[in-house]
C-alpha cells in the first residue's frame, strides 16, 4: 500500500507526524489477530462507558527492526486504521464509524463503531478497535527509559525551534512507553483475566467497579488525559492482591479501601511501584524510571509504565482526593456512600478557583527535549511547565493545581484531518483550564519570604524568579532577605493569589494581561449585604455566623414544609462553606459536593 493512494482517500489518515521518513515508509496490509480484552470481559464495565476493546495484533511480518525509530511503528499502526475503516465505511453491520484518541494520547488514535443488531436497532455497546503487536517484533532494551527513539535530525517539524545538527540526542521515555503499550496489551488481560476468575477471590470484580465508579464520580479516569483509567485501576487492585497487601477472602468494600489508602500514602513520583514478575528478563530500575517519569508505576510485564502518562499536578489530585475518601469513610457524621459513589463532582465546586489561559506553541520554545519526548505535543508540555510555575510561586498558598482540559477533542470524523500538535506546525493559541484548590490558612499572607542576602546564589535565584517584585528587605528579627511584600487593604488580601498569578504568567509564560482569566469569588459580595462596619475588621466572620444561622433557619423551614417525601437534607449547591469557614450542611443524613 502507498501513502500517496492513502493520501487521495476520502478517509483520512489518523495521525500527523509531518516527516518525510514516516510518509515513505513501505507498507502492505494482512488480516490481524483479533481478541477481545479488557472490562467487558471481566465485567467491570462502568456507566455510561459501554465499550468493547478489541485488540488487532497486527502481523509480525509487516514490521522491521528499527520500525520503533522515528514514528514509523505509529505511522504504520495508523495506516492499518485507514485501511479497516475504508472497509468499515461500506459495511452494513457497523455504524458511527470514527476515529479516537486511546486515554487521550494524540499519538496513539484508535478506531471506534457502533454495531448493528439484527433487527435493525443500534446497539448500545462501542466498539474499540485496538492495534496491537508482538513483543517479539521489537527488542525491549532499545525501547528503555534512557534510550532516544526520536533523531532530531529526522523530526526536525516536531521541534518547536531549529536544532543544531551536533546537539546530543536526548532520551524519549514517553515515545517510547507509548509504543511498549502496543506491545504488552494481551499479557496485561491475563494478569487480570487470573485475579476475576479466581475462586477465593470472589469480590474482585465488585472491587474494580467501586475503584473505577469512584474515579469518574471524582472528574477523573479514562476521559481526562493523565488521570488514572479504569485499566490503571484494575491494575491497582492486582498488584495489591499478588503482594499480599489484600487477602484473598477481602470484601469489595475492603479492597476499595486498601486501594484508597496506597493512593494516599504513596510516594510514586519519587519512589516508583513494580508490580510482582516471574520472569528474570533484566528490566530499567525504578531509579531510572523516576528520573524519566513524573509518576511510575510499571507492569507486570516490567517494562511498561502504566501510569507514564500522569503528571505530577493529577497525581497530586489523585492522591488527595484519596485522602478526602479516606476521611469520609472514617467518618461517624458522614454517610461517604452518597459523596464518594452516587455524587457527580463537577470543576465549579471541586476547586476554588478556576484559570484559563490562552497559550501559543512559543511558551515552549525553550523545551526542545520535551516536547520531543511527546512527539510534539506542545500542550502536554504547556500544561505541565504553568503547573509547576504556579506551585512554586503560591507556595503554601496553594493546595492543588491540575489541568481540567487538554486543548483539544478525543473524537473526529474519518474524513477529517488529524489533530496536529506539533508546535512549528500551527500558530493559533488555544485555551488551556486549571483548577486550584486554596488554603484558607495562609491565602491572604502578604510576604513571601526569601533567602539572606548573605546567600548569594539562593538569593539571586529568588531575585529571577520574582522580578522587580523582589526587594532586599529588613525585618524586626534584625533577619536581611530577599522578599516580595504584597501591599494592599485587607479587605484585597484574598486577591494575592491572582496578582501572583498575573505576575508569573506575564514575567516567565510571556504571556499578556488579556490572555488570562482567574475566576474566583470569595463571597465578598454576600457578606457585605451585612452593613455591618466590624465585618471588614475580622475578615467576615460575623457575617459569616450571620450567613450560617440564616441557612439553619432556612432549612428548618424547608423542613417543616407538608411535602409528599419529607426532607431529610439541605446541602450547598457552590463551595460557600468552604469559603465561609463553616459546614452549611444539615439534616438528619449529611452529602459533601
Amino acid at each position: 500500500i502507498n501513502f500517496a493512494e492513502f493520501a487521495e482517500s476520502s478517509i483520512r489518515t489518523p495521525i500527523l507526524l509531518g516527516q518525510a521518513e514516516a510518509t515513505a515508509v513501505p507498507f502492505s496490509f494482512k488480516a490481524p489477530v483479533v481478541s477481545i480484552i479488557g472490562s467487558y470481559l471481566t465485567k467491570t464495565t462502568v456507566k455510561p462507558d459501554f465499550n468493547v476493546d478489541v485488540s488487532l495484533e497486527m502481523p509480525d511480518e509487516l514490521f522491521r527492526d528499527k520500525d520503533y525509530l522515528n514514528n514509523r511503528y505509529l505511522f504504520k499502526r495508523a495506516l492499518y486504521l485507514q485501511h479497516i475503516a475504508q472497509a468499515l465505511q461500506g459495511y452494513d453491520g457497523v455504524t458511527d464509524v470514527h476515529y479516537a484518541l486511546f486515554n487521550g494520547n494524540p499519538l496513539k488514535p484508535i478506531l471506534v463503531c457502533r454495531p448493528v443488531l439484527s433487527d435493525g436497532k443500534t446497539s448500545k455497546w462501542l466498539l474499540r478497535l485496538l492495534p496491537a503487536v508482538s513483543p517479539e517484533v521489537f527488542k525491549m532494551s532499545k525501547l528503555g527509559p534512557d534510550r532516544n527513539c526520536l533523531r532530531h535530525t529526522k523530526n526536525s517539524s516536531l521541534l518547536p525551534r531549529a536544532r543544531e545538527q551536533s546537539a546530543p540526542e536526548t532520551a524519549t521515555a514517553r515515545y517510547n512507553n507509548a509504543v511498549l503499550q502496543d506491545l504488552y496489551m494481551q499479557a496485561d488481560l491475563e494478569a487480570i483475566s487470573k485475579w476475576s476468575e479466581h475462586e477465593r477471590c470472589a469480590d474482585f470484580a465488585a472491587a474494580v467497579l467501586l475503584l473505577k465508579t469512584w474515579l469518574r464520580q471524582r472528574n477523573m479516569g479514562s476521559h481526562r488525559r493523565g488521570t488514572m483509567n479504569g485499566f490503571a485501576a484494575t491494575m491497582l487492585l492486582v498488584h495489591l492482591l499478588e503482594t499480599r497487601a489484600l487477602p484473598l477472602e477481602a470484601s469489595s468494600y475492603q479492597m476499595l479501601r486498601k486501594a484508597l489508602s496506597f493512593l494516599a500514602e504513596s510516594q510514586l513520583e519519587t519512589v516508583g511501584v513494580a508490580m510482582k514478575t516471574d520472569s528474570d528478563v533484566e528490566r530499567p530500575s525504578l531509579e531510572l524510571l523516576n528520573k524519566s517519569f513524573d509518576v511510575v508505576f510499571m507492569s507486570s510485564n516490567g517494562f511498561v509504565n502504566i501510569l507514564g502518562d500522569m503528571s505530577k499536578a493529577t497525581y497530586n489530585e489523585l492522591r488527595m482526593e484519596a485522602a478526602t475518601a479516606l476521611a469520609l469513610m472514617d467518618s461517624n457524621t458522614f454517610d461517604g456512600f452518597q459523596p464518594l459513589l452516587m455524587t457527580k463532582m463537577e470543576p465549579s465546586l471541586k476547586f476554588d478557583s478556576l484559570l484559563r489561559v490562552r497559550v501559543t506553541p512559543s511558551m515552549a520554545r525553550s523545551y526542545d527535549a520535551q516536547v520531543l519526548d511527546r512527539g510534539g505535543n506542545w500542550l502536554d508540555l504547556a500544561q505541565a511547565l504553568i503547573c509547576t510555575l504556579l506551585s512554586r510561586g503560591l507556595g503554601d498558598r496553594l493546595r492543588l493545581v491540575v489541568p481540567v482540559n487538554q486543548g483539544y477533542s478525543n473524537t473526529w470524523q474519518l474524513d477529517q484531518a488529524a489533530i496536529n500538535l506539533a508546535p512549528t506546525a500551527n500558530s493559533e493559541a488555544v485555551v488551556l483550564t486549571f483548577g486550584l484548590v486554596l488554603d484558607s490558612s495562609t491565602l491572604t499572607r502578604t510576604v513571601d519570604m526569601g533567602p539572606p542576602a548573605q546567600q548569594t546564589e539562593e538569593a539571586q535565584r529568588f531575585k529571577e524568579f520574582w522580578g522587580e517584585k523582589s526587594e532586599l528587605r529588613r525585618f524586626k528579627d534584625s533577619s536581611i532577605v530577599e522578599a516580595v511584600v504584597w501591599d494592599c487593604k485587607e479587605e484585597e488580601q484574598g486577591l494575592i493569589f491572582k496578582w501572583i498569578i498575573l505576575h508569573l504568567l506575564q514575567r516567565h509564560a510571556r504571556l499578556q494581561p488579556d490572555d488570562i482569566y482567574v475566576h474566583y469569588h470569595p463571597l465578598t459580595t454576600v457578606l457585605s449585604c451585612f452593613d455591618q462596619p466590624a465585618v471588614a475588621m475580622d475578615r467576615g466572620s460575623l457575617a459569616s455566623q450571620r450567613v450560617l444561622r440564616a441557612f439553619e433557619h432556612l432549612a428548618k423551614q424547608m423542613r417543616r414544609l407538608s411535602l409528599p417525601l419529607g426532607i431529610v437534607s439541605n446541602s450547598q449547591s457552590d463551595r460557600l462553606s468552604a469559603s465561609v469557614g463553616g459546614s452549611l450542611t444539615t439534616g438528619s443524613k449529611r452529602q459533601m459536593a
